[in-house]
């Protein structure tokens, strides 16, 4: 993955030569040139590991830490507010930390919030280290001006509401504003500096360590920060001649242990010695100080990689959401303890950069791919679908030979290939003919006469009788597949975990927003009843309940966007569902966008709220299925290719009634597609006996498979299959067995 730069890596120039005449897989969650990105194979880059859960949201600061290019004045108040806000965001989510920790009685989950410096100069004069390093000394020994300390909270809070959407990740910031406005210089110097009270700057240097210096105020033994950089000692001689150095009796590196939650460290500055090759979960606010300027694409993606690490809970590196919605009892546990705003501030990464329109033109370069091959929408599993089971089947290949009268019908001539053995009638002379293309046994000769015999066959033109009997060889010899069990669904159904949107970066953002919208349908009532408790204990007055209510009351359980319905569909297995009203959309993939399967869940959906033909069920749910991601399907052999394939119908139901469990298969396709009917058979074969449908039994539960074909008016088809085709949404129950 570290490859080196282009410009004077040996490493490069070998893997040049070894792969001249083949290719090479590289991986990098950074890359930044052009070339690179366009010839990735699977992009899980930064925003593709905060899209799945795996890192914090990232918020980019619009404020700009302009003072910082102006390097005449250490003692600007514009740079003061800059270090002041900063601060204040740590102190902030320190506090939230401690918060969490009440109110779950332990201090087990969630990291100990950091904030890390990273500067464009180190030993220059008048050095960005030097200047934020100033900033600092002054706010802990008390020189703070009260008016900009208030001006900075009050700027912080007005951002967070005017902009409160992430760079990386779908949400906004929930922000507890009114806890930010109580925050005073006490808070800070607690928080961040670890002291009771305001004080000068100690300096601590590790014995045989000549990269690291611990700083600390003198009113208090616990240090604050830490400082890793190239050549400590010189910055020692150079910067910090007038300030009290001592030396650590411990020849520990305070960098190694900066992820342990019990280092007192709460700030760590430095330029290039740490942007790579270390990952820490502790990193809440991230300043880039004159970085950003020209091209340092790589430097703050790699920075920014360095500190987006979640862990919640010990163990599992995703934030709380995710876990929650993964079934994880104790994320569940969790949240159902916090606040909104708790989590949201705990697992945001806060970047300040010194020019911001150009650190958010490195940040949307990493996105770049979406122009090319779309961004990835995640929709959200059903919280219902984890209180059922919801059983799939799965096969297994038969061993034993089979039947003949067992094999599903050929496609031929039944009588040219009876002449055509008869006629030959010598065995020594079929059997060179047909081994060498068809590798047979010597007794295939025995097997194509029984099939004549016995088997079906479905009269058809299939050419010259070589490629008949080449055909009839194969089919006679084909590995036949039954039910081996029924399990419970996990990830065989993926495909609304990876909805791909080629979009203007405003238009997806927008679909995401109606799609969140969406999301919160379900939550209405629950979130009106919590409010609803609110105001009785007096947490809020009547106008913010009001407020409230009202803003609820807006939420749909269905949106329109360009040519897309988004919808919240009762009982479905995932939400929302998203619809297309017309058949050729190439912006979107993996929804529902075919006519038939559109007119069939709206009917439906219909039927369901004017009949509740589906009440009678202890429960039921249905799935969308997609053909080339999910791995939901019925066997069977297909006669046109001669080989077994998979059936993936396009919806799956699970119904339960007492002990009774039914899964119907549902296909909405026009009856032209003739391949149906090689489907079916392979349903029948599977599922069906001479008397009509299987029954399994599973853990005393009576299972049964149907299959439902769909189309607009059954009465044109003719007899045969058209037991399997229906066309009323009612008539998928029409004839399960309950007995």
């Amino acid at each position: 993955a570290h490859k080196g730069d282009k410009e004077d890596s040996k490493r490069q120039l070998y893997y040049s030569v070894l792969t001249r005449n083949g290719f090479l897989f590289n991986f990098s969650a950074t890359f930044t040139d052009i070339w690179d990105i366009v010839t990735t194979v699977y992009n899980f880059n930064l925003d593709r590991f905060v899209e799945k859960g795996y890192g914090k949201n990232v918020y980019l600061s619009q404020q700009e830490l302009n003072a910082f290019k102006d390097k005449e004045d250490f003692y600007d108040v514009s740079k003061q507010k800059i270090v002041l806000k900063a601060l204040i965001l740590l102190t902030a989510v320190k506090k939230t930390k401690n918060n969490i920790d009440k109110k779950l009685g332990n201090d087990k989950h969630y990291h100990n919030p950091l904030l890390i410096a990273l500067v464009n100069s180190v030993h220059t004069e008048k050095a960005d280290l030097e200047i934020f390093f100033k900033q600092l000394e002054l706010i802990a020994s008390g020189k703070i001006d009260d008016e900009i300390f208030q001006e900075a909270k009050e700027e912080l809070i007005k951002e967070f509401t005017e902009h409160p959407r992430y760079v990386f990740g779908h949400d906004e910031l929930l922000s507890d504003k009114e806890m930010i406005n109580t925050i005073r210089t006490k808070d800070v110097l607690e928080q961040v500096f670890n002291a009771p009270s305001f004080g000068g700057i100690e300096v601590i240097k590790i014995p045989k360590n000549n990269e690291e210096l611990i700083f600390k105020l003198k009113t208090t033994e616990k240090p604050f920060a830490l400082m890793k950089i190239g050549d400590a000692g010189k910055w020692v001689k150079e910067k910090l001649t007038n300030y009290e150095i001592n030396e650590s009796y411990e020849n520990t590196s305070y960098f190694k242990i900066i992820n342990q939650k019990d280092c007192p460290a709460n700030i760590l500055m430095g330029s290039r010695a740490f942007y790579e090759g270390w990952d820490s979960n502790r990193p809440n606010v991230m300043l880039f100080i004159n970085i950003g300027m020209g091209d340092a694409k790589k430097y703050v993606t790699q920075s920014i990689g360095r500190g987006i690490r979640i862990e919640p809970i010990k163990g599992k590196r995703k934030r709380l959401i995710p876990l929650k919605r993964e079934n994880n009892i104790i994320a569940k546990e969790i949240y159902s303890e916090l606040e909104p705003e708790d989590i949201s501030l705990i697992e945001t990464l806060f970047v300040l950069g010194t020019n911001k329109d150009n650190v958010q033109k490195i940040l949307e370069s990493i996105k770049y791919e979406r122009k090319k091959s779309g961004e990835i929408i995640e929709l959200e599993e059903n919280e219902l679908s984890r209180k059922y089971t919801l059983l799939i089947p799965v096969y297994k290949d038969i061993k034993e030979m089979p039947l003949v009268e067992t094999l599903p019908k050929f496609e031929g001539d039944k009588e040219l290939i009876n002449n055509f053995i008869k006629w030959l009638e010598d065995d020594r002379l079929f059997y060179p003919l047909f081994a060498e293309e068809n590798r047979i046994e010597p007794n295939a000769i025995t097997k194509i006469k029984e099939f004549l015999e016995k088997g079906e066959f479905k009269k058809s033109d299939g050419g010259h009788v070589h490629t008949q009997i080449s055909k009839l060889l194969r089919h006679v010899n084909i590995t036949m597949q039954n039910l081996e069990k029924f399990k419970p669904l996990e990830d065989e159904i993926v495909h609304f975990k990876r909805i791909r949107v080629s979009l203007e970066t405003n238009e997806i953002e927008k679909l995401k927003e109606l799609i969140e919208k969406v999301k919160r349908y379900k939550d209405i009532k629950k979130e009106k009843e919590k409010y609803k408790k609110l105001l009785k204990s007096g947490a809020i007055d009547i106008d913010a309940y009001t407020s409230k209510i009202e803003e609820l009351s807006k939420t749909s359980n269905e949106e329109d966007f360009k040519d897309l319905k988004i919808k919240h569909m009762l009982n479905h297995y995932y939400l929302p569902v998203i619809l297309s009203t017309k058949e050729k959309i190439n912006y979107i993939n993996h929804i529902i966008n075919i006519e038939s399967e559109r007119k069939f869940i709206m009917e439906l959906e219909k039927q369901v709220q004017e009949n509740d033909f589906l009440n009678d069920f202890d429960w039921w749910m249905f799935s969308k299925l997609d053909a080339h991601l999910d791995e939901v399907y019925i066997l069977y052999y297909n006669r046109d290719h001669n080989r077994t394939e998979k059936f993936k119908p396009d919806f799956i139901f699970w119904l339960k009634k007492g002990n009774r469990y039914y899964i119907i298969f549902v296909d909405p396709k026009g009856t032209k597609h003739t391949d149906y009917e090689y489907k079916v058979d392979g349903y029948k074969f599977i599922f069906e006996n001479g008397q009509g449908k299987k029954t399994f039994t599973k853990n005393g539960i009576k299972i049964q498979v149907h299959l439902k074909l769909y189309t607009e008016d059954k009465n044109k088809l003719s007899e045969g299959y058209k037991a399997y085709w229906f066309d009323n949404p009612k008539d998928i129950i029409g004839d399960i067995d309950e007995s």
